[in-house]
């Protein structure tokens, strides 16, 4: 018979150690799951990845601290430094409306107007508007019983040139996610026109702008074909015509396009003249847009404010950012960090950005910024750091709201056709990015225990399509979530 001291003690080391064996095989079980994950072929390029727990602790690292290409998953670090530095978006710093001016001058019949852009990247042109419309400064001019007017002076002058970020690709430039950044743009500075088959196959398709024409667009190199789309677009930065080529088939009707601009403000005045003139206001001259015309400030005789719309939501310029991933929002937001040390230009905005990264952990060579949207191939930034920033920014007190501005899986904004079959909405709530030759995204997720996690997942430098790169990055995702 076994003694009962020694009966007790088995019985209390099994009693120890039976759970931990079985925790430990379960570990190695999910991290076996999670290395057949990783094993997929990313044809040539490399898996990047983070995951934390929200106090921190690692749970996986993969080439965590090798820099990669963040493309938009830059924007979580450009509305971090936004919700750390503004607050509750009531101090001084966040920017007042668009405004319009008037010139009453003795050398000219007519008064002019001067359509002055703070920074007000909401301001629309389209029928649903209900703040920050066109309309409302058609509406104050009409008011004051104006009927003639000489010119429209556009002033951006709140943001010092260059137009676009370093390592924006010129290919970008063209569409309406590589538009010019300006303090002054209607309609998120892009220029929308509809494209349609011809009469007859063989013949050039017919392009209507839907209100002012941007540029003229050469069509002699596209014609109307039996079936199918194949049309490409071309214009060079600067130039006063894009070109058309390729086939659209005679069944594809009319299709949406939208085009990037070089100088938006010069647009949104020309877009305003057009609808003055609607509203039965003449302009005798034309619209300017000099860089020697004087400050406000300076004018004699002093131009008088007639209208000026109210600070922009700052709630509707995040989340177009990160639900809609919008480029211009967000460097007109990175223009605005800046501004907050009298600074016109990024520097000051890219370099609290930065301080933003390293109070959250990183390193100064675990990356480089020079932009507030992830469209210049230039940045980088290792998981590692991504990862922190996000661990961080859950402990400070503006962390509900800007979590919920993040897209949910399966929900809205970019992930809305994401991580969908067996996975509830809301799981994960992240930001996606995608550039040539890398695809990524970061942000939480809910694991099945319930347990709460931060990712930072890139593909780099893979010769894959950016859908089988996504589909990569959800994969591993599932398996994260199903595991820990």
């Amino acid at each position: 018979m076994r003694p009962l001291l020694a009966v007790s003690l088995e019985s209390a080391i099994r009693t120890a150690v039976l759970p931990a064996l079985l925790l430990f095989a379960a570990s190695a079980t999910a991290q076996t799951t999670v290395d057949q994950a990783l094993e997929d072929d990313l044809k040539g390029g490399r898996w990047s990845v983070s995951v934390r727990a929200l106090d921190g602790t690692p749970f996986l690292s993969v080439n965590a601290d090798r820099r990669v290409v963040p493309a938009s998953t830059l924007k979580l670090v450009t509305t971090a430094t936004a919700l750390h530095l503004f607050g509750d978006f009531s101090n001084a710093g966040w920017p007042l409306g668009t405004a319009l001016h008037i010139i009453d001058g003795p050398t000219a019949d007519f008064p002019t107007l001067v359509l002055r852009g703070n920074g007000d990247a909401t301001l629309s042109d389209g029928q649903n508007c209900d703040s920050s419309c066109l309309v409302q400064l058609v509406q104050a001019v009409q008011a004051r019983g104006i009927t003639d007017i000489q010119n429209i002076e556009v002033d951006d002058s709140l943001f010092e040139e260059p137009r676009w970020p370093a390592g924006w690709a010129q290919d970008d430039l063209r569409f309406a996610y590589g538009t010019a950044i300006s303090a002054l743009s209607v309609n998120d500075g892009v220029a929308e026109a509809t494209i349609a088959p011809g009469p007859a196959i063989g013949s050039p398709p017919v392009l209507e702008w839907d209100s002012v024409p941007a540029f003229s667009i050469d069509l002699t190199r596209a014609q109307t074909s039996s079936y199918g789309f194949d049309l490409d677009y071309f214009k060079r930065p600067g130039a006063s015509t894009g070109e058309i080529t390729g086939t659209i088939g005679r069944t594809a009707g009319r299709v949406d396009l939208k085009f990037g601009l070089d100088d938006p403000s010069l647009y949104a005045g020309q877009l305003f003249s057009e609808r003055l003139r609607q509203a039965g206001i003449e302009m005798h001259g034309t619209v300017l847009r000099r860089e020697t015309v004087s400050p406000i400030e300076a004018r004699t005789p002093q131009p008088q404010l007639i209208y000026r719309h109210a600070s922009p939501d700052p709630r509707k310029m995040l989340q177009e950012i990160l639900h809609e991933s919008n480029n211009v929002h967000a460097e007109v937001l990175l223009h605005h960090i800046s501004l907050t040390f009298r600074d016109r230009t990024t520097d000051a905005g890219l370099k609290l950005m930065a301080h933003i990264l390293m109070e959250a952990g990183a390193e100064e060579d675990d990356f480089d910024l020079f932009d507030g949207s992830g469209l210049s191939f230039y940045n980088r930034i290792t998981p590692e750091a991504m990862s922190g920033l996000l661990v961080w920014a859950s402990d400070q007190t503006w962390f509900e709201s800007w979590e919920n501005l993040l897209a949910d899986n399966g929900e809205d904004g970019t992930l809305e056709y994401r991580l969908t079959n067996g996975l509830p909405e809301g799981a994960v709530r992240a930001k996606s990015g995608s550039v040539f030759g890398a695809d990524g995204l970061a942000g939480y997720f809910q694991a099945v225990s319930g347990r709460e996690y931060t990712f930072a997942i890139y593909i780099n430098d893979s010769a894959m399509t950016h859908p089988a790169a996504r589909s990569r990055i959800d994969s591993l995702l599932r398996t994260l979530i199903a595991t820990y």
